[in-house]
Parts: structure tokens; sequence; C-alpha cells
């Protein structure tokens, strides 16, 4: 097992206690394996794995609701950047997105789903490889919030005003969109 001394110290303190640990996100399997070998008692939230106990959002309802959301604004051409869609949280969203759009028999085209790497960097990167492509779209659904947030960067960059020229729909609710304009 390739675990770092920091990990291994961490769970160390949990192994112990007759709670439950709650991890948030995605943790790789050497990490559960060890707090498997530790007798941890632990779930994880927001991340789906077949083999422990885990919270995840319906990604897919969610999704849903923001087209649905998007097209009572107005909106039709709707693009969506997802992150890895090897991911389940990605995977899920990606599939709401598609569902939602025929469901709202709204045009799903492929130049206007991306992915990327799920980071507002990313975000920024395919935000501005759609708008030099096409400007067919007039909204945005991005996987998760920092997408949405490079995304917002890259419209502003190209003299977007949002929610005027282009709506952009994040999710997640991070603590990073508190900061964020608009």
């Amino acid at each position: 097992m390739n675990i770092s001394s920091e990990d291994s110290a961490e769970l160390e303190k949990f192994a112990y206690s007759p709670e439950i640990a709650v991890f948030f996100g995605s943790f790789g399997k050497s990490i559960r394996d060890a707090a498997d070998k530790l007798g941890l008692k632990y779930i994880i939230v927001s991340y789906f794995t077949p083999e422990s106990i885990s919270v995840v959002v319906d990604n897919i309802t969610g999704i849903s609701l923001a087209v649905g959301y998007l097209k009572s604004l107005g909106h039709r051409q709707i693009a969506f950047i997802n992150g890895n869609s090897s991911r389940y949280n990605d995977a899920e969203r990606y599939r709401g997105f598609i569902s939602s759009m025929y469901r709202e028999k709204l045009t799903v085209t492929e130049d206007l789903v991306m992915e990327c790497a799920g980071t507002s960097d990313s975000g920024y990167e395919c935000a501005m490889r759609l708008r030099n492509e096409t400007d067919k779209f007039t909204a945005l659904v991005a996987a998760n919030d920092m997408i949405a947030l490079g995304a917002m960067k890259a419209f502003s960059a190209l003299g977007m005003k949002i929610p005027a020229d282009i709506s952009v729909l994040g999710f997640d609710n991070t603590e990073q969109c508190l900061y964020s304009t608009p």
C-alpha cells in the first residue's frame, strides 16, 4: 500500500474513535484501503464508490433544473462544459444535461458540449475555444463552479457582460462563488 506518512497519521487519529469519519470528495483507493486496514468506519460525501458507503448529490436533477431555468429565461442554445466524464459526478451531470435538453425539446449539438479538467483554468480555456468556434449559444451550464468561474473570466475577457450578453450557471455552490461578480 502506498500512502504518505501525513495521510497515515491523519487516518490514525480516526482509527481509535467510535465516531465515523466523513471524507468529502474523491479519495484514492490507497487511502480507502488504509482506512479499512485500520478498521476505520467512514462514509464518502459527494463521490460515489461502490465499495464504500457514499452520499451523493442528485446530479441529474440538479443539471436538469439548471437547463429548465435557463429555458425559462428564453435561452434555446445552451452550451455545456463538463469535467472529466470518467468521474461519477461529471458523468451524471453530462447525462443530466443531455436528457434535460431532450426533455425540454432543445437541440444538443456536439460543438456546444466540451470536456475539461474541471478547474477554473480549464473552464477558461474551454469557454474561449467555444466562443472562438461559435457564437450561437446564449447560455452555458458548467458541471461545477470552478469551470463556471473560469468561463465567466473568459467571457469577461472577450468583453461580454454577464448576464446581459450570456448567462452562466455553475453547479456545487462552492465558497469561491461568494466572491465572484456577478
